[in-house]
Parts: structure tokens; C-alpha cells; sequence
């Protein structure tokens, strides 16, 4: 064996080309200008940043573990080579230069690398500042240290990667396949969301939210949420139109619940201040002090005093329970105004200690504050201070925190940070980033909220997306409402939807104050989400309490059972008996909107689930996700409470919404199916009377049949929509309307008036559902047949083999069925076929019962000799089987006898099947 040694340039080549680490994201190290052997290691605390040092590094973030540091030289601090580093990375990450802090300047190939601010040290080399720049993979090319222009003593080195960076940032990694012409995106929804509308937005004093009786508002917007004292609390500003249409007061529901609120309490009023019309604006709305008082809050201005200008003051109000609340104080105030030109005083002329201590306990955290910064024209309080109108607006502020504490922080246009260490204060939280494209493709930016699932270990972020007719324009529509899963809070790899139902405006938005007046401020769909923000503790089980509005109308809260799932694997059997009535529709989705209710009642001592509808313009909505199949059986009772108005819809859905099975309760009391060309008739329906619908599927075959109270009303009759598999039953008191943006579309085109009729409720409809069940037609196919047995007897054939108990046994000649039987209880077949002469090649095929057919059995062969004469008889089954031959006669066996006489002489002999000799036998040698 022989040695070969390395030269020095060969032993530095081969540094370079060091195999990458499995997490590693620098793969090779490829050029140093000044030939000096740069080394990479896992970047930590206490691990030497250079080769010709031993300075050794500290006070790295938490957030770098698993980066990669590339040691450099220190003698290399005078190199102004460009290139003078060039490494290669296999995947899309962030680098950062390890500035010398020590420097008057950064080198000149520095422009666009973004300060950090994040500081470390290395001993007797200094302090180094983090300059960061993503990179997609590929060769990264850095210049010199360029000490003579920069004054930088230290020569920098690098980090790549690490969740200090933005590449360890949250962000979506799943798949981004999305239909932009449906208001759900054509996505799975997380399994048994339960959606409840407060109230039904009506100018109608008749009908009005309002627990005062004024005339409902019909923009209504900024929803908060907390959970105190046993009972949810929402609060958001009400509008008489449009977002700018003052006064525009704070309004309070709340539910013991989550499920049925209170009419609206105004919490704040909206004031003349002059001969101006308060606007409420606010981005946070609770807060539990340590001592239990529940605080709320608010923003007062002119208009629009999110623009930090004519702005009045920040409010606050205990809320002690139901319709019981403190007076009202201003925290702090804008610009010119105080407690003299203001209903307003402040807080610190309370005679109430703890009231004052838990404001100021409020106004001490400044994590909580940061969402303060929109509305004040004073800067003071907070970490990232942007203003409307700059490169960072900093609006619409939420975070979370990562399993190791860390802070990840959240605004309006895609800006993120992620803290270094576990408070939010300067030096812990790098700048600001915007990546638009982070959680994918049509997040809409607009606001978003993240939270770990109680009792599961996992994050959910809740995010609107921007889907859109492209033909048409970008509309400013927000739908749908997504989650996204992550068990770490960083890699969100699953989606699903909570809100895809998006109602068409029901009332104007004209925009006469709006600064936009040619637009319409109500973005169409769901937005501007929210979690629980303040509570003494959470509801009693394991969901995710969420709020939203619904194009800026109606305002709902959607409970989000933990772990979110997708997808079930449990057939359904649901006779609702053990769930309580008007209590969680356990593993369905229900769209409990304000003139639709979907309630599990209580009829004559049974329960069941009861969708309702008085709206004109909107509908009850009920599914249950059942396993993916292709063939499956799917059965239900409903019982409609009249049958001369109202209608159901009954449909199986595939994972992206398509409907291959549509039915109708239709208002005409006829039972209809949808095909292309419109609905055909299937039968008539009754009031009151229960119908058992079953639904037969056979997705294969791209057909279905179904019965109702046992008689076929649809045999075999095609899809609607073709589609492989179907995962969910779904009931509507209204038509399919996914793809109608009509009314949805928000600025482009937005609605110049009321929907007639908008106003009032029509006569209820209501259809009650029970005994809901799911199963799946056997896909499994038997198990290869054994090769047929032959035995031969003239021109009949016994086969018999093993296969599946109680399958058909297919006998085939050639690949031809020639013959079927079926096979006993242990599997056993026979049966015996009539051939004719020649060679014949027998295998078979098992059946069963639901019709899946096993592969091809081996092959026997078998020669049936040429026959004189005669008449076969017929063939015989054990099974029960048949031949279907029809095979003529002379087909008789020869037999070779030998038989040793006085005359020594051997004879054939011609025998039929029962072994008589036949005629024209003859002595063989005579």
C-alpha cells in the first residue's frame, strides 16, 4: 500500500472541500485571497472565531444554535481583495459579517447588509456587531476587511444560519397550492371549527344588536377578545356605514360560553370634542393586571387617528362584570389636549390605588404597549416606533413566545422579528424584517396572531390570505381565514381553513369621509384575527379561542379545538345524544351565523343537530370530515320543518372542495340532484317526516346511487364533479357560492347600495339532522389464487384450488372466463370443465363480495387428446359452479393397457369416461 503526503496547497485544498454536516448550510469553503486556510465550525459560545487566535467567542444569542461559523484570519484584517471570501451554501440562508464595533465604518462591499444589533465578544479580539443578508443557495462572495478605509483592527468572521437569523424565522414550508378563484383556496379545514356571529349587523331598530335599541352599526371592525371572570368578553368600534363614518364609539358583548352573547354595550362613547366627532381606534383592547382587574382600552381621534395625528387620548375603563364598569380615564394624551378640553380626566387623579396601579402595571409592559405605537404621535414608549407613511409603519403589533421564551414579534405588511433573548428590549431584538412571501404565497400581511395550543404541543397561527379572480384585478378581499400548524413555532408545515364562507356585502360602504373616497374600506372576508388576550384562566378544555369580522359586518368568534388536525381516520356514528344541547357540535364544522343558528336541540327526548335560517343573504352551514375514501357509504336523517320554503343542500366533498354528489331539500318540497345542466327531480318531500338518505359512491366506476327511506331515488347516475376520493358531508340552508365574488371583491368594486331587503329576516326555515354515519366499500382485493389442480378424465377436467373464503372463483382458458364457482368457508374450491382436444392454459381470478378482484393465479397447462367419438357428460361443481364449454362429443381418454397374454401381444384400448371399451380398439403388433 503506498502513502501519498499532501502538500500545503493540497492540505489546504482539502480543508476547503471538508464533507458538509447533515445541518450544516455552508457546504464548501472556496477561495481565500490570501491563501490562508479558513475552517468552519458549529458557532457556540466558547469556540475560537479565528485560525491564528485563540480569542474565543461569548454572548452569542440563543437563536444561532445549530449556525455555522466560518473562522477567518485576524492577520487577514488589512485584505481589500473583492472577492477576498467565497463559500458555497446548499440552501437559501442568512449570513452575517461579525463586524469589529471598534470600526468608524463598515467596507465598502457592505451596502445593503442589514445591523442586526446584535452584539458579541471574543476576548482579546473586541466586540463584534452582526450585520446580516440573505442569500439563496449557491457561492457567496464577501470582500476584505479593508482596515486602512474602515478602521476595523479586527478581521470580521462569519455566521451563517442558526434561528438568530432570519432563515430560523417563522415561515411556511408546506405546500403553497392554493385555487385563487374560490373563497376558501380551495384547502382542507381544520377539523371542528365552530364559528358563532355575535350579531347580525341591521340598521333595523327592530332587529338592532344594540342592547340601548339604537339602529345597529354595519361596520363593525377591531374585534379583542379576553376570558375573565368565567366569561368571554369581546370588544370592537361600531360604525353607522364605513370605517370613517363618526361617531364611532367601543362597543362590549360577552358569553358564558363563547357561544350565545349579550346584545352590545357601549363601553366607550364617542364624544364632540369641539366640533369634532370622537373615532375610537385601537390595536389592543384588554389587559388582566396581577391584581385580577380587567382593564379595556381605547384610542380616541378624528377620523383616522391611527395616523398619529388629531389624535385626543389613549382611554381606559375597568370592566367589574355584565353592563358594570369604572368611569372612564384618559392614560395619556396627544399633542394639545388634556383633562381641560376633554371629557376625560387622568388616571392619576383616581382615589382608586389598585385601579391606579394596575394602569400603571399596564403601561410598564412594553411588550403589551408596543401596539400603543400606531395611534401616538409621541415616540417614547416604544421598541420600534414606525409611523404611517415610513419604510417600517409598525401596525397592528402581536407576538408570541418560543418554546426557549424567545419573543417573536409580529406586524401589519409582513414585518417580523424574532428576539435574542427573552424580553423586548434594545439589544435583545433585531431589526425589523419584511418578507411578504413568509407564509406563503397569499398571505395577505394584514394582521396575524399566533399562540401554543393548551395541552398540545403545538403552535397555531391564524393569518388571512389574499385570494383573487386574476382575470379580473387583485381585489383587496381578505378570505380565506387560514391556521397553520408548527410544533415549534417556526416551521408552520401544515394549513387549513377556519373561515372560507364569505357573505355578500350586505350594506354600502361609500367611503364619504374615507381618504379614499373612491373606494370601499371593507376588505371582503375575514380579518383582522385576534386570540385571547387577557384571561384569569382559559376555557376548560383544550381549544383555541379566536375573533374576526366578516367583511367588516358581522363579527364572530371561532373556537378551534387543539390539536388542529386536518383529517380524521374514525368512520362517523353520530347520533348526538352525548352532547349537550346548544353545547360544542363534537368534530364538526358549524357556521352559527347570526340569523342562522346551527344548535344541537332536544325533540321529544332525543337530540340532534338543527340548522335554522331567517337571513335573505346568508346561510346555516354543518360538516363532518370523515376518512378519505373512494367508495364510501354515507348515511343520514333529516327531518324539514315545512317544505313550501327554505332549502338544504346535502353534499359529499373531496379535500379542495369539489362536490362529485349534490342534492336539495329544495323550497318547492322536491327532493333534486345537481348534474351540469342544472337540478333533475328525484321525488317530493314532507314536513316533519323524517327521510333516511344513504348515499352509495363508487368513485371508480364515476358513480353513485342513493335511497331514501329505503327506495331508489338515483341508480348509478354520474358525478357532478369528478373527483378520486371525498372526505366530508356537508349541509347548507343556502346555495354553493365559493366562487361568487360578487359584492366580496372590496375597493375594485365595491357596492353602491343596500341589499334589498338586508334589513329584516324572512320566514325561518329549519331542517334538523341525526344518526349520522360513514363506511367504507371493501377496496382490498383477495390474495393470488393457487394455480389450479387439473385432473384429466377424457375430455373433463376437475380443477380445484385455495383462495379468499366465500370468493367467485373465475375460471379462465387462455385469460377467457370459461366457468365460475366459489369457494367454501376454509377457502376451498372445485370444479370439473368439459375441453376440448389441444393444449390448454387454466388459471383464475378471486372476486369479492364488494367486487375487487385479486391478480392472475400461476398458470396450469393441460393437453386434452384427440377424441373419436362419443358424448361427454355434462360438467360438475362442488361450488355450485357451471361450465361453459359446450363441448361436443367423442372425447374420451386413451388409455394405454398393457396386458400380458399367452400371445405376448400389448393392446390399445378406447375407453369412455366410465372405462368401458369402445369401439375400433385393436391389438397393437399382431
Amino acid at each position: 500500500m503506498s502513502h501519498r503526503v499532501l502538500s500545503p496547497a493540497g492540505l489546504f485544498l482539502a480543508l476547503l472541500l471538508v464533507p458538509l454536516a447533515a445541518a450544516d448550510a455552508v457546504q464548501s469553503i472556496d477561495f481565500v485571497s490570501s491563501g490562508a486556510a479558513y475552517t468552519r465550525t458549529a458557532a457556540a459560545d466558547g469556540v475560537t472565531i479565528y485560525i491564528d487566535r485563540t480569542y474565543t467567542l461569548s454572548g452569542l444569542p440563543g437563536g444561532f444554535s445549530g449556525a455555522t461559523l466560518i473562522r477567518t484570519r485576524n492577520d487577514d484584517d488589512t485584505a481589500t481583495a473583492n472577492p477576498h471570501l467565497r463559500f458555497t451554501l446548499n440552501t437559501t440562508a442568512d449570513v452575517h459579517v461579525a463586524w469589529s464595533t471598534a470600526a468608524t465604518a463598515t467596507a465598502s462591499w457592505m451596502g445593503g447588509w442589514t445591523n442586526t444589533g446584535v452584539t458579541v465578544s471574543a476576548g482579546g479580539g473586541g466586540s463584534f456587531r452582526l450585520y446580516r443578508k440573505n442569500f439563496a443557495a449557491g457561492q457567496v462572495a464577501l470582500g476584505g476587511n479593508e482596515r486602512s478605509t474602515t478602521a476595523a483592527s479586527s478581521c470580521y468572521f462569519v455566521i451563517v444560519g442558526g434561528s438568530g437569523s432570519t432563515t430560523g424565522w417563522p415561515r411556511f414550508t408546506g405546500s403553497d397550492a392554493t385555487l385563487v378563484s374560490r373563497h376558501d383556496a380551495g384547502q382542507r379545514w381544520a377539523v371542528g371549527v365552530q364559528e358563532h356571529a355575535l350579531f347580525r349587523p341591521t340598521r333595523n331598530v327592530t332587529h338592532t344588536q344594540h342592547a340601548d335599541g339604537s339602529p345597529g352599526a354595519t361596520f363593525n371592525h377591531a374585534m379583542m377578545l379576553a376570558f375573565w371572570n368565567n366569561r368571554f368578553w369581546v370588544s370592537y368600534h361600531g360604525s353607522p356605514s364605513e370605517g370613517t363614518e363618526v361617531p364611532v364609539p367601543v362597543y362590549l358583548c360577552w358569553s358564558g360560553d363563547g357561544r350565545d352573547w349579550s346584545k352590545a354595550d357601549v363601553l366607550f362613547p364617542a364624544p364632540h370634542i369641539g366640533s369634532i366627532n370622537a373615532y375610537s381606534h385601537h390595536r389592543n383592547g384588554f389587559y388582566r393586571a396581577s391584581s385580577g382587574r380587567l382593564l379595556a382600552f381605547t384610542f380616541m381621534g378624528d377620523r383616522k387617528p391611527n395616523d398619529a395625528v388629531g389624535g385626543f387620548a389613549r382611554l381606559v375603563r375597568e370592566i367589574k362584570g355584565p353592563a358594570d364598569y369604572g368611569p372612564i380615564y384618559a392614560v395619556r394624551y396627544n399633542s394639545s389636549f388634556s383633562g381641560a378640553n376633554t371629557p376625560w380626566q387622568s388616571y392619576t387623579t383616581s382615589s382608586d390605588v389598585g385601579l391606579k396601579n394596575a394602569i400603571a402595571e399596564a403601561v410598564g409592559d412594553v411588550l403589551w404597549r408596543e401596539d400603543w405605537n400606531e395611534e401616538d404621535s409621541a415616540k417614547d414608549l416604544y421598541l420600534f416606533p414606525g409611523t404611517n407613511n415610513t419604510a417600517f409603519e409598525g401596525k397592528a403589533f402581536a407576538s408570541y413566545r418560543l418554546p426557549d421564551n424567545r419573543i417573536v414579534g409580529m406586524w401589519k405588511g409582513g414585518w417580523l422579528t424574532v428576539s435574542n433573548g427573552t424580553s423586548w428590549s434594545a439589544g435583545q431584538v433585531p431589526a425589523p424584517v419584511k418578507d411578504a412571501a413568509r407564509f406563503g404565497n397569499f398571505y395577505n400581511t394584514a394582521k396575524q396572531w399566533c399562540e401554543p395550543a393548551p395541552n398540545a404541543s403545538q403552535y397555531a397561527m391564524f393569518l388571512t390570505m389574499s385570494v383573487h379572480v386574476p382575470a379580473a384585478g387583485m381585489y383587496s378581499a381578505r378570505t380565506p381565514l387560514a391556521v397553520l400548524t408548527a410544533p415549534d413555532g417556526i416551521n408552520f408545515s401544515e394549513r387549513g381553513i377556519i373561515c372560507g364562507d364569505v357573505h355578500p356585502q350586505w350594506y354600502p360602504n361609500p367611503g364619504t369621509l374615507s381618504p379614499r373616497p373612491h373606494e370601499d374600506n371593507k376588505d371582503g372576508g375575514p380579518s383582522y384575527v385576534r386570540g385571547l388576550e387577557a384571561w384569569d384562566r382559559r376555557p376548560s378544555n383544550d381549544s383555541i379561542w379566536v375573533t374576526y369580522s366578516v367583511t367588516k359586518e358581522p363579527v364572530y368568534v371561532a373556537e378551534v379545538p387543539t390539536p388542529v388536525r386536518f383529517t380524521v381516520d374514525t368512520q362517523v356514528a353520530d347520533d348526538f345524544q352525548d352532547m349537550a344541547v346548544g353545547g360544542r357540535v363534537r368534530d364538526w364544522n358549524i357556521r352559527d351565523a347570526g340569523w342562522c343558528p346551527v344548535r344541537v336541540v332536544e325533540v321529544a327526548g332525543n337530540r340532534r343537530l338543527r340548522l335554522a335560517d331567517r337571513d335573505p343573504y346568508d346561510y346555516a352551514k354543518a360538516f363532518r370530515v370523515f376518512p378519505e375514501m373512494a367508495k364510501p357509504r354515507v348515511a343520514l336523517t333529516l327531518i324539514p320543518a315545512q317544505h313550501t320554503h327554505g332549502s338544504c343542500e346535502v353534499e359529499l366533498v373531496n379535500r379542495t372542495g369539489l362536490r362529485p354528489v349534490v342534492l336539495k331539500f329544495d323550497s318547492d318540497g322536491k327532493l333534486k340532484r345537481r348534474h351540469a345542466g342544472g337540478w333533475t327531480d328525484l321525488g317530493t318531500y314532507q314536513a316533519n317526516i323524517a327521510y333516511r338518505l344513504v348515499i352509495d359512491l363508487d368513485l371508480p366506476q364515476t358513480r353513485w346511487s342513493a335511497t331514501l327511506n329505503g327506495a331508489a331515488v338515483a341508480t348509478n347516475v354520474p358525478l357532478y364533479q369528478a373527483v378520486p376520493t371525498v372526505e366530508r358531508l356537508e349541509l347548507r340552508t343556502g346555495a354553493w357560492r365559493l366562487d361568487d365574488w360578487t359584492r366580496v371583491k372590496g375597493y375594485n368594486d365595491y357596492p353602491k347600495d343596500m341589499l334589498p331587503g338586508a334589513d329584516d329576516p324572512v320566514s325561518e326555515a329549519v331542517f334538523d339532522v341525526d344518526d349520522v354515519s360513514t363506511t367504507t366499500a371493501d377496496t382490498t382485493p383477495p390474495a393470488t389464487p393457487t394455480a389450479p389442480t387439473a385432473s384429466l378424465s377424457g375430455s373433463n377436467v376437475m380443477l380445484s384450488g385455495m383462495s379468499e373464503p366465500g370468493a367467485t372463483i373465475s375460471i379462465r382458458n387462455h385469460g377467457v372466463q370459461i366457468a365460475t364457482t366459489t369457494a367454501d368457508g376454509n377457502g376451498r374450491w372445485s370444479i370439473t370443465v368439459t375441453l376440448p382436444a389441444g393444449e390448454h392454459q387454466l388459471s383464475v381470478v378471486a372476486a369479492d363480495a364488494a367486487g375487487n378482484a385479486s391478480t392472475t393465479s400461476p398458470t396450469t397447462t393441460i393437453t386434452v387428446p384427440v377424441s373419436g367419438g362419443g358424448t361427454p357428460p355434462a360438467s360438475s361443481s362442488s361450488g355450485g359452479g357451471s361450465s361453459t364449454c359446450g363441448l361436443g362429443a367423442g372425447m374420451a381418454t386413451l388409455l394405454l393397457l398393457g396386458v400380458l397374454g399367452l400371445l405376448g401381444h400389448l393392446r390399445a384400448v378406447r375407453c369412455d369416461a366410465a372405462g368401458a371399451p369402445l369401439p375400433c380398439s385393436r391389438t397393437l403388433g399382431a
